[in-house]
């Protein structure tokens, strides 16, 4: 008959489940004391209560079959401890794992728990990395009430076979790096939009661009202490249901846009004839001195 090694249960009580908040603590277990209650004949388990010399930490073990390290252990100060054995490719696939199949139940833990996962040795490539999975026929539904979720990991991807929604009271996303997103249509809808851009805004494509408004308070104001450059293949139309006022100061911003700097407002066409009409009223061009060609 054989229990369970020692130097497993120096290791238990070393590192135990999670990291110990207290320091580690040594104790002599040169006179421990075991009573059996059972010992298999065939498979060499065995049942027994342990005690060590300071008389007080006491616990109930079971022991697996001889040779697979495998033990459960009852604690006086009320914990568990389940412990499987290594995982030997000799003994099969499925040795060294802990199995559990229920059909329902419960899990409530007053305090904190940690959990750590490894990939073991299902490591790439003969493995797929994969230190934990978790497969749900049906909803999946994950919930911290009155506190934060935090996740963290080198690379994140979320996949949605046919729907993904975010919702929330208030939505930030936050990158050091750039931000790209991609789809056959991106619809926005939002009462007010404001963006701030401290470099330079830019737009590539051939898609059409329509702005259309119906509010009569939709006012449209373009407030830049630059250059602004329209640079069209096609035609130019506009039609002005007010009146249109332009007034050109002749001021120097910069690094001058337009190189000649003799007119203050010019008109040319390279191609064509240039007519200034009005339909009702009168058409008056005014200065100090005025040419006609």
């Amino acid at each position: 008959m054989s229990a369970a090694s020692q130097k497993t249960y120096n290791s238990i009580k070393k590192d135990g489940i999670a990291k110990p908040l207290t320091p580690d603590e040594t104790q002599d277990t040169s006179g421990i004391r075991l009573s059996y209650a059972y010992k298999g004949y065939r498979t060499r388990a065995s049942i027994y209560e342990r005690i060590l010399p300071d008389k007080l930490t006491t616990a109930l073990c079971i022991d697996g079959p001889s040779g697979s390290d495998n033990a459960m252990t009852f604690h006086n100060d009320g914990r568990i401890t389940v412990m499987t054995g290594a995982r030997d490719p000799n003994k099969g696939a499925a040795s060294g794992k802990l199995n559990i199949t229920t059909y329902g139940g419960l899990h409530k833990h007053e305090g904190r728990v940690n959990m750590e996962f490894n990939e073991g040795d299902n490591q790439k490539p003969q493995g797929d990395g994969q230190a934990l999975n978790i497969i749900c026929y049906g909803d999946y539904i994950d919930e911290a009430k009155g506190s934060e979720r935090i996740i963290k990991a080198n690379i994140i991807r979320i996949e949605a076979v046919e729907e993904l929604v975010l919702a929330g009271g208030s939505i930030k996303i936050q990158s050091q790096s750039d931000i790209e997103m991609a789809g056959t249509a991106i619809n926005s809808a939002q009462i007010n939009k404001k963006d701030i851009i401290l470099g330079q805004k830019m737009s590539f494509g051939a898609g059409e661009e329509t702005s259309i408004q119906f509010d009569p308070r939709s006012n449209q104001s373009v407030v830049s202490p630059g250059h602004i450059s329209h640079v069209i293949a096609g035609d130019y139309k506009q039609y002005i249901g007010g009146v249109s006022n332009i007034t050109a100061a002749g001021g120097t911003f910069a690094v001058p846009l337009v190189k000649d700097r003799f007119n203050t407002y010019k008109v040319k066409s390279l191609l064509g004839n240039t007519e200034i009409s009005s339909t009702v009223g009168t058409t008056s061009i005014k200065g100090l001195l005025v040419y006609l060609n």
